[in-house]
Formats: C-alpha cells, sequence, structure tokens
C-alpha cells in the first residue's frame, strides 16, 4: 500500500493532513509540527508513512525514518541512532559538548554516556543545522518498541521544533503509556476501513471472490488493511469460489500472527487458558469460561491452575479483550485477536476445551453438540446424530446457513454411509437456500457417490431431488427435468420416514409448474393434493398424522407450523395454478393464514405468503413482514428467500407506483441473482425494469430487457416468463400507440375470449388485451374477453382486477353516456387509485373518450389528474397523450418536465421544448440540448432536476460520511439499492463523487428556492 499512497484506501483525510503539514514546511515562515497517527495493529500506520514519505521525496524534502522493533527496546539510544545517522557529516558543525555527544550517539567515538540534557540538545541542534539546508520529515514507527532512552530524546525535540521546518509523525496502537503519549502531542486516529472502502480494497486486490467468502472476510478483518489483503491468500481456490465451506476460525498469515503474537505469549498459562476457551465460545459468558477453564478436561489438564476473573486483567491490559461485567461476556478488540489465540494454541490444547465447554453447556444442546464434534478424534454416531438435532432447530429459527454448516459436520463424523450420505443430501439442499450453489453440487456429489460405492441408490431420499431438481432449475432453468425428478421423488417417497420432505418436495413441485406455465405440468400436483389431502383425513379419524399434516422442510417443528406451511402451499396452488377459477377468497385465507405466523416468521414462511399474495395483489400487506426478511436475511441467510423477497418488493412498489423504488429494487435483485447463479429467478426482476422502461419511454432499455429474457427463456419452455416478455412488449408497443403490435403480444398470454388456465399473468393482461383489440377495431374479441373476464368473476379476486375489469367494460361500453359512466364507475373501484399506473391510464382513456364526443369541459379534469400522475411517475410517452388531449381540449401546457426516470433518459433530459410559438419560446426550445449540457450532467439549464423524496433522505445522509450498508440499516434498504439510488443521484446533481455531496445538496435546495420564486 505504499508507492507514494497509490492504491491507499479510505486515508483521504489523514494524506489531506499529511499533505497540508508537509506545505507547512516549505513556506517562507516555515511551520514545524508533530502528530501521533494512533491505530490498531495492521489499520494502515506504516502504510500512511510510507505515504508521507514518497510525498516528501517527492517536495526534496529529506525524510530520517526509525522503526520500532522488539529485539532492540533495551538497547539505549539504538533508535536515535538509526534516525540520525544519515546526519553524521553535520555533527562537526555543532558546539563542542554536543558534538562529542552525538558522536558517541553515532558511534564515531567512544566514551561514557553523556548526559540527557546533552543528548537531547544536541539531537535538536544537529535536526535544525539539517533542516536549514532542506526542510527534514522525521517518522517513527511502531514508538511501543522505541528504546526508552531515543523516546525521550525525540520527545524532547517533537516538543521544540516548532518555527523549524521540521515535521515529526509518530505510530503507535492504542492504549500505550510512552514518552510520546504523556508528552501531549497532537492525535490523528488511523481507524478501521468503513465498510465501502473495505469492500473496494478487498475486491481490487482479490476480486472474484464468492459472496459468502467475500462477506465472511469482511467481517473478520473488520476494515483492518492487512487482514484484507493478507486473510484470502491462506484460504483454498475452492473456499474461494465458493465450492467449499469456510473454516470456522480462518487461518491467519506469520504477518497476521505476529500481529498479536507478542502480548498472547507475554500471558500466564491460567489467562491464556481463558482466552482460548473465550476464543471457542463466542456467546459463552464470563461465568461459563470460568466453569470451563477450571475443570480438569480443560486446556492444560489436572494439574494447571484454575483461573480466576483476575487473571483476566493481563489479557485487558494488553488491549486483546474487553471482560464486560455488565452483561458478563468477554468480548475480543478485534475478530482476528480471537483466530491467533486459537491458532497459537496446540491441537490437544484445541480439543480439551471443546470437552470442557461440552461439559458445562449441557443446558445449550446445539452449541454442546458443536464442542462435542471438535472434539472428537473419528467417526462418532451419538455426535452425528447431536449435530443433526441441532441443525434441524437451527432451520427452525430459520437459520439455513448454521443447518448447512451443522449438516456437514455431522456427515463427517457419521460412520455408516447410507446415514451420511443422507446428511450430505440434506446439508446440500440447505446450502442451495442459503446462495451456496457451488457447495450444494459439490455435497450432492458426494452423496451420489456413496450411494454408487455402496450400491444403496434405493435409499436415496426426496430430500436429494428436490437439491438436485433446485439445482438444474435455478441454475440451468431446466424446469421440465427438475419436475419429472420431483415427481418421480414424491411417488417413491416413504410419508412414514419423510414426512419432513414430502411438502418441501411438493412446495418444490409447485414452483416449477408456476414456472413451466403448462396446464399438463400441474396434474402430478392436483393429484398429490387429493392423495394427500385423502392420507391426512384417514389419518385423523384414526388418531395419526399423516404426511400431508407434516412438518415442511422449513424445520417449523413448533406446533401449528407445518400446517401453515401446508396452507400456503395450497394458497399458492389457488393463486398461481389456475387463479381465474381457484382465487376467490384467497385474500382472506392469507389473512387468517398470516395472523397465524409467529411475530417473527421464518423467511420460507414470508417467501410463500408473498407468493401466493402476487396475482391477487395483496402483496402490499405484507411488505413490512417482506422488508424485514431481506434485512434479516440477506447477510447470513437463505439468500434465496432474500431474492424472491426482492422481485415480491420490486412488483409491489411498482404496482403501487413508486418506481424509483422499484428500479432500484429490480436492480439490487438482478445483482444477487448474478453473484448467487440463481438465473430462473432473473426472468421477474426484468419484468418490471421493462415495464418501468416502456412507460417512460426508454424503448431501448425495454426491448433489452426483455429480449434478454426471451433468449433464456424460449428454449427452456419456461412459459410463465415468456409471460413477463409478452407483457412487457404490449405495454411498450400501447406507450407507442402501435396498436396492432401490443395486440399480437397480449393474445400470446391468453387469446382473446378466454383466460388460459395455469397462466396467472394473463390476469394482469385483461386490460391491456382490452384496449389493444379496440383501438384495432377488434371489438368483439375485446367483448369476448370482458365477458370472459366477468364469467371468472375477476373483479371478486382483488380490487386491482376488478380495476381492470370495470376499465375494460368501458372500453367496449355502447354509446358516448355509457361509456363515460362506465368509466366513471371504473374509477370509483374501492381503492382504485392505490393502482397508480392502472388508475391514471383509465384516467386518461376516460378523458380522451370525453373529448371525441365534444365534452371538452368534463374532459380536462381526468386528463389533468392523468397528467399529473404520469408526470410523477416520468411515463413520458403516457405524459405526451395527456398533453395532447388537454391542448385539443383547449387547455395550454407547460413543457413536460424533466424525467424522475430510475432507467435512464440522457437523451431527452434537456428536451426544454414549450408550447409557444413566440421567438422567446422558440430560441429557449432550439438552445435546450446545449444549455442543459452546459449546466452540467442530470441539470437542464433554468430548470431544476427534483430528487424524489427517498433520494433526498439517502443524499443527506450519504452527505453526513455514511457508508451504503449504514444508510441501508437506517432506512430498511439493501446496501445494492443505496447504490442503486446514488447512482441515479449524482447525475441529477451534477457530481461523480460523494465528496461533492454536501456542496451539490446546498446548490440543490438553492435552485428549489430560485424555481419557487
Amino acid at each position: 500500500m505504499g508507492g507514494g499512497g497509490v492504491g491507499l484506501v479510505g486515508r483521504r483525510e489523514a494524506l489531506e493532513l499529511v499533505d497540508t503539514l508537509l506545505t507547512g514546511l516549505t513556506r517562507p515562515a516555515p511551520t514545524g509540527a508533530a502528530w501521533l497517527l494512533r491505530g490498531g495493529p495492521g489499520i494502515g500506520k506504516t502504510a500512511l508513512l510510507d505515504a508521507a514519505a514518497a510525498r516528501a521525496g517527492a517536495e526534496a524534502i529529506q525524510v530520517l525514518r526509525v522503526s520500532g522493533v522488539e529485539f532492540e527496546a533495551d538497547i539505549g539510544l539504538s533508535a536515535l541512532h538509526q534516525m540520525l545517522y544519515p546526519l553524521r557529516d553535520l555533527v562537526d558543525d555543532l558546539p563542542s559538548g554536543q558534538r562529542a555527544a552525538m558522536n558517541q550517539v553515532l558511534g564515531l567515538t567512544d566514551g561514557p554516556y553523556p548526559e540527557p540534557l546533552v543528548v537531547s540538545s544536541g539531537a535538536l541542534a544537529l535536526l535544525v543545522a539539517a533542516a536549514s539546508r532542506t526542510p527534514v520529515l522525521m517518522l517513527v514507527d511502531d514508538i511501543s518498541w522505541i528504546d526508552t532512552w531515543s523516546a525521550t530524546v525525540l520527545g524532547f525535540v517533537a516538543r521544540r521544533i516548532a518555527g523549524h521546518p521540521i515535521l515529526f509523525l509518530a505510530a503507535a496502537r492504542p492504549g500505550g503509556d510512552t514518552v510520546f503519549h504523556r508528552i501531549g502531542l497532537p492525535e490523528l486516529e488511523v481507524a478501521p476501513l468503513p465498510g465501502d472502502e473495505a469492500a473496494a480494497l478487498l475486491d481490487a486486490r482479490h476480486p472474484g471472490l464468492a459472496p459468502r467468502a467475500r462477506e465472511r472476510l469482511l467481517g473478520e478483518a473488520a476494515g483492518n488493511p492487512l487482514a484484507l489483503l493478507e486473510l484470502p491468500a491462506l484460504l483454498t481456490e475452492p473456499q474461494l469460489a465458493g465450492r467449499e465451506v469456510l473454516p470456522a476460525q480462518l487461518p491467519l498469515s506469520r504477518r497476521l500472527e505476529a500481529l498479536f503474537a507478542s502480548r498472547v505469549r507475554a500471558l500466564s498459562v491460567p489467562t491464556h487458558r481463558l482466552l482460548l476457551i473465550a476464543a471457542l465460545e463466542p456467546a459463552a459468558d464470563l461465568v461459563t469460561v470460568l466453569l470451563a477453564a477450571g475443570g480438569a478436561d480443560g486446556p492444560g489438564g489436572a494439574d494447571a491452575p484454575a483461573p480466576t476473573i483476575d487473571d483476566l486483567a493481563p489479557a485487558e491490559a494488553a488491549d486483546l479483550v474487553r471482560a464486560d461485567h455488565a452483561d458478563g461476556q468477554v468480548v475480543f478488540r478485534h475478530p482476528l485477536i480471537r483466530s491467533a489465540v486459537v491458532q497459537m494454541s496446540s491441537s490437544a490444547d484445541r480439543r480439551a476445551a471443546h470437552r470442557a465447554l461440552a461439559r458445562v453447556l449441557r443446558a445449550h444442546p446445539d452449541r454442546r453438540a458443536w464442542h462435542l464434534a471438535e472434539a472428537a478424534l473419528g467417526p462418532d454416531e451419538e455426535v452425528a446424530d447431536a449435530l443433526e438435532e441441532a441443525a434441524h432447530r437451527a432451520l427452525a429459527r430459520g437459520s439455513a446457513p448454521a443447518a448447512m454448516r451443522t449438516l456437514i459436520r455431522a456427515a463427517g463424523l457419521t460412520p455408516a454411509p447410507v446415514d451420511r450420505a443422507r446428511r450430505l443430501a440434506e446439508a446440500a439442499y440447505n446450502a442451495n437456500r442459503c446462495g451456496q450453489l457451488d457447495i450444494a453440487n459439490r455435497l450432492l456429489g458426494e452423496a451420489r457417490r456413496i450411494h454408487a460405492a455402496t450400491e444403496t441408490t434405493g435409499a436415496r431420499l426426496s430430500h436429494e431431488a428436490a437439491t438436485e431438481a433446485s439445482l438444474l432449475a435455478y441454475r440451468e432453468g431446466d424446469v421440465d427435468a427438475a419436475h419429472r425428478l420431483l415427481v418421480t421423488a414424491l411417488a417413491a417417497a416413504d410419508s412414514a420416514v419423510e414426512a419432513d420432505w414430502v411438502n418441501e418436495t411438493l412446495f418444490m413441485l409447485l414452483v416449477m409448474c408456476y414456472h413451466g406455465g403448462r396446464a399438463e405440468l400441474w396434474e402430478p400436483l392436483v393429484a398429490a393434493r387429493a392423495r394427500l389431502t385423502a392420507t391426512a383425513t384417514a389419518a385423523a379419524s384414526g388418531g395419526g398424522s399423516g404426511a400431508a399434516g407434516g412438518v415442511g422442510a422449513g424445520g417449523d417443528t413448533s406446533g401449528g407450523g407445518g400446517t401453515i406451511l401446508v396452507e400456503l402451499m395450497w394458497l399458492c396452488h389457488d393463486t398461481l395454478g389456475d387463479p381465474a377459477r381457484t382465487a376467490h377468497g384467497a385474500r382472506e385465507r392469507l389473512r387468517a393464514t398470516a395472523a397465524g405466523l409467529s411475530s417473527d416468521p421464518q423467511p420460507w414462511q414470508v417467501s410463500r405468503l408473498c407468493f401466493a399474495a402476487q396475482y391477487v395483489d395483496a402483496l402490499d400487506e405484507y411488505r413490512d413482514l417482506c422488508r424485514r426478511m431481506v434485512a434479516r436475511e440477506r447477510d447470513d441467510g437463505s439468500i434465496i428467500s432474500v431474492i424472491s423477497g426482492l422481485t415480491f418488493l420490486a412488483v409491489d412498489f411498482y404496482l403501487r407506483g413508486q418506481w424509483d423504488e422499484s428500479a432500484a429494487i429490480a436492480e439490487d435483485g438482478l445483482g444477487l441473482v448474478a453473484a448467487f447463479g440463481y438465473q430462473l429467478l432473473a426472468g421477474a426482476f426484468r419484468f418490471v425494469l421493462a415495464m418501468i422502461a416502456a412507460a417512460r419511454g426508454d424503448l431501448e432499455a425495454a426491448r433489452v430487457y426483455s429480449d434478454t429474457t426471451a433468449a433464456w427463456v424460449e428454449p427452456r419452455r419456461i412459459v410463465q416468463q415468456q409471460a413477463f416478455v409478452w407483457h412487457a412488449r404490449a405495454v411498450a408497443a400501447l406507450a407507442q400507440g402501435d396498436y396492432e403490435d401490443a395486440y399480437a403480444h397480449a393474445v400470446r398470454i391468453s387469446p382473446a375470449g378466454t383466460l388460459v388456465s395455469h397462466a396467472p399473468h394473463a390476469l394482469w393482461a385483461v386490460g391491456d388485451l382490452v384496449e389493444a383489440a379496440v383501438r384495432t377495431g377488434r371489438l368483439d374479441e375485446a367483448r369476448a374477453h370482458v365477458a370472459a373476464a366477468k364469467e371468472a368473476d375477476l373483479a371478486a379476486v382483488s380490487p386491482r382486477l376488478a380495476l381492470l375489469v370495470a376499465g375494460a367494460e368501458a372500453f367496449v361500453a355502447d354509446g358516448a353516456d355509457r361509456q363515460a359512466k362506465a368509466f366513471e364507475a371504473a374509477l370509483a373501484v374501492a381503492d382504485a387509485a392505490r393502482w397508480t399506473f392502472d388508475h391514471a391510464r383509465l384516467q386518461l382513456a376516460h378523458g380522451e373518450a370525453l373529448r371525441r364526443d365534444r365534452e371538452i369541459i368534463r374532459a380536462r379534469r381526468p386528463l389533468r389528474e392523468a397528467l399529473e400522475t404520469f408526470d410523477r411517475l416520468g411515463a413520458r410517452l403516457w405524459a405526451d397523450r395527456a398533453r395532447s388531449e388537454l391542448r385539443a381540449a383547449g387547455v395550454t401546457v407547460a413543457a413536460r418536465p424533466l424525467s424522475p426516470s430510475a432507467v435512464g433518459l440522457a437523451a431527452e433530459q434537456a428536451d426544454a421544448a414549450s408550447a409557444g410559438a413566440d421567438k422567446g419560446a422558440g430560441a429557449a426550445a432550439g438552445a435546450g440540448p446545449a444549455a442543459a449540457v452546459a449546466a452540467g450532467p442530470g441539470r437542464s439549464a433554468g430548470r431544476v432536476e427534483r430528487l424524489t423524496p427517498q433520494e433526498l433522505q439517502i443524499a443527506q445522509l450519504a452527505a453526513t460520511g455514511l457508508t451504503n450498508k449504514q444508510i441501508g440499516e437506517k432506512l430498511f434498504l439493501g446496501h445494492r439499492t443505496v447504490s442503486a439510488h446514488l447512482y441515479r443521484i449524482f447525475p441529477k446533481l451534477g457530481i461523480t463523487s460523494r465528496a461533492a455531496l454536501r456542496d451539490a445538496l446546498d446548490a440543490y435546495a438553492a435552485d428549489l428556492a430560485d424555481a419557487a420564486e
């Protein structure tokens, strides 16, 4: 990280201070200074001193440097010798007493040690003499290892260099008690790198890390630059690529271990014993640590003295730990100290510590099982069984990653091959859930090899099939192969053995049916539902419990949790399979089921609740649940639940007219899909982005989103996502007024006059198909489609569908009066305005119809309201139509305002053409693009491009110095969502970096004030 500060990440403030201080040396009236850089080991103090040296060298400033080392700490004046030796040619010019003292210090003459004051004054005189030729930079690194006499002399100098062109910079660790601390030098804290800068450094030096490995490394490094650079080098390529699980304790390089080694080695045996116990059990309190360390089975054995609470004091004094007596916890000052303590202990001591912890943690079976496993020397079915039970409890808490890691460890201790394969397959299933698809594939391969080697292929269980199907579908998009695999597994499943997995396999089958979008795919699921319902009924009448009432693989073993998962599964069946015929009453059933959830439901419960809610337009009722689930699971949870949750949020925000938020969430989701490999889930995000882009007039972006999805789903026969493509293309065509093309795409979702079964998206396209049909003269087809919607009673399925069907009825109504009343009735549907874009489109259609019938005055209100909504949404093409209609209705309409588009309308942002025909207006219109360019990115001449309320809030928080992650935590957004917002904010404010935010926001406020005047 040297090289003049090149690549020095996150140290702008420190480097600015260095530059300011160095500049003071070269002024006509130089100002000397002395500063202390304080920070933990590996934090980058040496790198800052390197940067200062490089900058000084570039300015012809002489650099004198000394680094404290442990073996010289007891050699008097050794550091001063190193610092001043380059100035030995100036010694002869000093007064005789000082000259003699300096010659002795520098080893040029022999003699008794001179008086300290003479040495100190001589060192100062020598430095002043050197500075008279050229400014001097003195650098002292790691002052804790500077010998005492040298430190005293350098402290004497540091207090007396003001007024001389001499800069003194010393680097110290926190908590030290040296001369430099006591003389009160001004200090600059060298803090850990903030999250964004730490990630940037890690990505620059170690690109291409798997997301989970990257997150773990960032967490363990805790902003320490040396750790960010060196921790990845100790991991294997499969671990870095996400194909193997990372170890519980990350290995440390020699340099990293050396940061703490001397302090750890200096501790007594009882103190080290306490630290090892605390390091191996992060959740342990002081009482537990003391009990474990005091037993005969603790590290050190029966002959070791029993540690007491006082034995922690040396570790606290060495700044290794903090004993929090208020909550009884032992807190390591840095995660790497924990790793160093473990790495520096022997394997025998570690096993003994694990045995001792297992002894005292009998009331905590999950933690006890893990410690028994770490203490084991070979296969042990009893311990493996305890670990498996712990994994299932982790699932009940909603932690798929913990379940995966525990099951892998259980498999490693399992003696019987069949049981080992079963545990590996179950671990693979949970690896798939938490985004570890490569690990899932590897674990599944190991299970298959065990079956092949032991000729137990018949013992393959349904969770194995569910894992394999998931990998086939999510990574490869082979929905049909996944479907066949699941149907076969269900037919062979033994519900008596696998009750916990039957429901999970059924749900996976339902997901494949949904994406496949073909009626024949649903038939085995319908048959399974009938069979399991019959089984459950028979079991209930006989007092038993069938598979249908069993627990899903979500691991919910608490009372009615399994019943909730079953109900959610069949709700998904009814709302996603053939909702035109089976979704009536689903909203009420969803509310009843949601009421039965705990206050902190499992991620798959929330995901399935929202999955069932989307096509009955009830997502807004569960938005808060979904957002909390996404926030909780994002860091180390079920990543597939996070991606699903982002899908539901993006759709919900789109339908509610919060398009900037929707687009940011969709981009966030696409980033996770790319990072973790869940390609099947990308289509929904691209659908939302295509719909927004089409409405906003970015037709090229809409085309790219749709074409990308089409290229992936069409060869794989993923019909549900083909419907996404057709719908987005239909809306894009409607926006352009190409009604023939719109009709052609809409009828591919469902032919006019029918609502195709098992095509849920046909419900959302009802209004678009009818409008396109009417505008192309296909009135019979339009009326047939309205009749089909009414026959299916879609209005009873959801308020939004009631709005769409009522609007479709208005399009086909006979006569001007009847049509006007029909539009008014549609717009009066309960909560109609909540569906912002749909509502505004009907207002536009209503106004158009009224104007055509010469009801000019009546037409103006719906047209104005539609225009206001379209402008707020940035729906440029629709707003243009509303403006044209208003002008035709005799209303003078201002030029289109700048769009708040989240999909990018850079080519359109300079369009300031006005309705006037006078010379001034013409000149303004003609000068628009050039003036906008001159005004800076995202700004147009004489006009302010407004930030949305959320953009303004994010910009203000970013201007205070908060990282994206910190902003996200405050606003309940993902850090990628915040990043996407900032990506759009910067051009609007005409800036390119966070550093300019504060000034840009001041200017923005002033612009708004001017615009208001």
